[in-house]
């Protein structure tokens, strides 16, 4: 039976540094797609039973967020416009839509493409809801 040790000798260095690099791939994989099950059970819970508030929670726990909201397209203004939020970010920026290829929600309408950003703080490309809330300051509801 081989060990790690044994599996680092020679030639198997690399082998053994991209089974490692697969493992930890796959646990990514993993995680993404435990979320998007959670997410998807939840908003089919959620669309029957109108609990929608619960979903919003269980993202923000999942993904580690304070804020965010869901857009759909306006196929009529071919635009994204909130369709669902926490009430506080609902009620101060309901009005807000993007166009394809504005901030970052225009941008990832635009390509269909997912972006992560670790910190809006840092990211010239996110609006904060075109200034109708700050997120720093959302707590203070507006």
């Amino acid at each position: 039976m081989m060990n790690r040790e044994s599996l680092k000798s020679g030639d198997d260095q690399q082998l053994f540094t991209s089974a490692q690099k697969e493992c930890e791939s796959l646990k990514e994989k993993f995680s993404e797609l435990y979320i998007l099950y959670s997410l998807s059970k939840n908003l089919n819970s959620s669309l029957q039973v109108g609990l929608f508030s619960k979903t919003i929670h269980l993202l923000k726990d999942l993904l580690k967020i304070e804020d965010f909201c869901f857009m759909l397209m306006d196929e009529k203004d071919n635009e994204l416009k909130m369709w669902k939020a926490s009430s506080d970010t609902y009620e101060c920026a309901k009005d807000v839509t993007f166009k394809a290829g504005e901030g970052i929600s225009g941008i990832v309408f635009q390509t269909g493409e997912p972006i992560l950003i670790n910190n809006v703080n840092k990211e010239e490309r996110f609006l904060s809801y075109k200034g109708k809330i700050n997120v720093i300051k959302l707590r203070n509801i507006c």
